[in-house]
């Protein structure tokens, strides 16, 4: 039994080598990697609800993107006694997105980051409405849907994987 499973790690370690992507064991891992490079373009890797993020979005690419129907306090008290401090983590580090995505958008407005994130994460108005308040137009900020903008990163490591793995 010992030497099947050493035939398989060293089958999957020859399929990275010659670029076959679709090896199920690293899949949780693939996730991973894409969602911390998401976060770093969004630049909150660094902030504290940056690891909550990660294991929500890895529980929403677990059980599917297509359910919608779940509870943000649910889902947060499967991991933590205080299910709150978590999903307000998680929600600062989204509104620092979104100021760094405005941020961008009013430097440049074609810039890939902003293009690829802007309406996926974001409402789009919100983002508008938080590009204003940065140049002093408003005292209104935007505003996050914390579950939108947990399905885009979902959607964003999903459809990365899905690229990767067609290649």
């Amino acid at each position: 039994m010992n030497t099947n499973i050493e035939r398989e790690k060293k089958l999957d370690n020859i399929r990275q080598l010659i670029g076959g992507a679709n090896i199920k064991s690293n899949r949780k891992e693939d996730y991973e990697i894409c969602l911390k490079k998401v976060l770093y373009r969004l630049g909150i890797i660094g902030e504290a609800g940056s690891t909550d993020l990660i294991i929500i979005v890895d529980n929403i690419i677990k059980n599917g993107l297509k359910n919608k129907n779940f509870s943000l306090k649910q889902i947060c008290k499967k991991y933590t006694d205080n299910p709150k401090t978590m999903e307000q983590r998680m929600r600062r580090a989204a509104n620092v997105a979104i100021e760094n995505i405005a941020s961008i958008g009013l430097e440049d407005f074609m810039n890939e980051i902003f293009m690829d994130y802007s309406n996926s994460l974001f409402n789009f108005e919100q983002i508008r409405i938080e590009m204003n308040y940065l140049k002093g137009v408003t005292s209104k900020r935007g505003k996050i849907d914390l579950k939108k903008f947990l399905y885009g990163l979902a959607y964003h490591c999903e459809k990365i994987n899905t690229e990767y793995s067609e290649n």
